[in-house]
């Protein structure tokens, strides 16, 4: 969770820098900033007597930053705490991966698992995949990893409950999905320094509903069910309500073993097209070979920011028609860990199956 900012104000008369920190120390947080001419020697300044909480820390560092800002001075990008220039889009890789979610294979193979109390069926959540790692030593931090294994923000009230889940716990590895403020856990990878991932996933799921118990709201379990009644009870409502869909794990399962999911809206990863003018709309196009093809608009809730063209966005739709054109798309946000290069015409899901080009390779 530690934070660093590297401002500086080159003009005729100044040639100064400034660095503010933002550092985890007990069980709190401190702040403190050093300055100085560049290419001299820094002074340093404590800007907090002593550890205070993770949301008052984060007022200070912001507040410092920005009234350097308000004074001329400005953030130097891609410059890390030791002076070494890092590339800012280079991504921390953690080798650690999350196993993704196959598809059911079809309505017989999802008649078996409603009816099979030998799997558990979870809502499936409409987020981010997030792993949240956190550990109390060598020094007190935690920190997401997206789906390819790098490094990856946390929302504020996120990391600030996974730091209170550390006040009880050594470290730990949860497996879930983001979704605004609040992270969904649906597993349990590690514990205490101890791997859980060989353990079967009722023993997995039951810890994690212990441990989860320690934390706030933002830290939140995804419920399970097992028995015949209760499954496709869910199964329906959930159906009924437009949820994404659900998840089936096999009670006895190592977390290697396939998780299988059946979504009720089909999801798409498109890249952004030039958008219409004054409007929250913007075009979607995927790659159909070495081309990209248009396959409709999606307009652009006001919770979210209109992404900018060549973005890659999630977004869900029921069907896309004959002609390729998504039907009732929703939008779903932007992806970090998506290239456009993986945005294919072949991932869209059609009425009936059937296609205009169901003969793409």
């Amino acid at each position: 969770m530690n934070q660093h900012t590297h401002l500086e104000c080159r003009t005729a008369n100044h040639n100064k820098q400034y660095h503010v920190f933002l550092e985890a120390e007990g069980q709190g947080f401190i702040v403190y900033a050093t300055y100085g001419p560049i290419g001299g020697t820094l002074q340093k300044t404590v800007k907090t007597n002593s550890p205070v909480s993770l949301t008052e820390a984060r007022k200070t560092f912001d507040k410092l930053v920005n009234e350097k800002l308000a004074k001329g001075y400005a953030a130097q990008m891609g410059v890390s705490a030791s002076g070494k220039v890092s590339g800012q889009s280079t991504r921390e890789q953690t080798g650690i991966l999350p196993v993704l979610l196959e598809e059911v294979d079809s309505q017989d193979q999802l008649n078996l698992l409603l009816r099979n109390s030998d799997h558990g069926m979870q809502e499936k959540k409409d987020g981010r995949r997030l792993l949240i790692e956190g550990k109390r030593h060598p020094s007190l931090s935690v920190h997401g990893i997206n789906r390819k294994g790098q490094v990856t923000e946390l929302a504020q009230e996120i990391a600030e409950s996974a730091l209170v889940l550390l006040t009880e716990e050594e470290s730990f590895l949860l497996d879930g999905e983001a979704m605004g403020d609040t992270f969904w856990a649906f597993d349990l990878l590690e514990l205490n320094g101890q791997n859980w991932r060989d353990k079967a996933y009722i023993d997995r799921y039951l810890e994690l509903r212990f441990i989860l118990g320690k934390s706030t709201q933002a830290l939140r379990l995804v419920e399970m069910s097992s028995s015949q009644s209760a499954k496709e009870n869910l199964f329906a409502r959930y159906q009924a309500d437009g949820l994404e869909g659900v998840v089936f794990k096999r009670l006895e399962s190592p977390y290697s073993e396939p998780q299988l999911k059946w979504k009720f809206w089909a999801e798409a990863d498109c890249i952004v097209a030039a958008g219409k003018p004054n409007k929250r709309s913007v075009g979607l196009e995927v790659y159909q070979g070495t081309n990209r093809r248009f396959i409709g608009n999606v307009t652009i809730p006001a919770n979210y920011d209109i992404p900018p063209v060549g973005a890659v966005v999630k977004t869900k739709y029921l069907y896309a028609t004959k002609a390729g054109i998504l039907y009732q798309p929703q939008y779903q946000g932007e992806r970090d860990d998506k290239a456009a290069k993986d945005c294919f015409f072949s991932q869209l899901k059609f009425k009936n199956n059937e296609s205009e080009d169901s003969d793409e390779n």
